[in-house]
């Protein structure tokens, strides 16, 4: 199914092209429309796929840790923790002033990360604490 989807997703576009088309731009026979296939498509797809991959890795990762089939981000407060960090560096001054671009460009998903990262720490800390607890 994937590879029918990324087949299609490199035929349609603004630039309609004929599977012919892909299937020869993408084995090598031809350069006609290399630019349009291998410049902006296959770089989209590459990354969708890679994401799509990653998050759920990640969903697989914290169901597994947790030990429940429905955890998620939202639901173990990790997004919470996320925002309380950037709401707590915004309010203690880390704010996007005149000087601070550095700060609006790295740190703020720094400090979300950081946020998110202790907020999951700390429900995993909690869960098995109290996994120890009923053993």
């Amino acid at each position: 199914m994937l590879v029918a989807l990324v087949g299609l997703n490199l035929s349609l576009g603004t630039v309609v092209l004929s599977p012919a088309t892909v299937w020869a731009n993408v084995v090598g026979h031809t350069y006609d429309d290399h630019f349009t296939v291998w410049q902006v498509r296959m770089p989209r797809i590459v990354v969708g796929v890679l994401a799509g991959a990653a998050l759920a890795a990640a969903g697989a990762i914290t169901q597994t840790i947790m030990r429940n089939p429905l955890a998620s981000p939202d639901l173990l407060g990790v997004t919470h923790g996320a925002s309380a960090g950037v709401v707590a560096t915004l309010a203690l001054g880390g704010g996007y002033g005149a000087g601070n671009g550095q700060l609006a460009q790295i740190g703020a998903p720094a400090v979300a990360l950081l946020g998110g990262l202790l907020a999951g720490g700390l429900c995993y800390g909690l869960a098995w604490r109290l996994s120890l607890i009923h053993i």
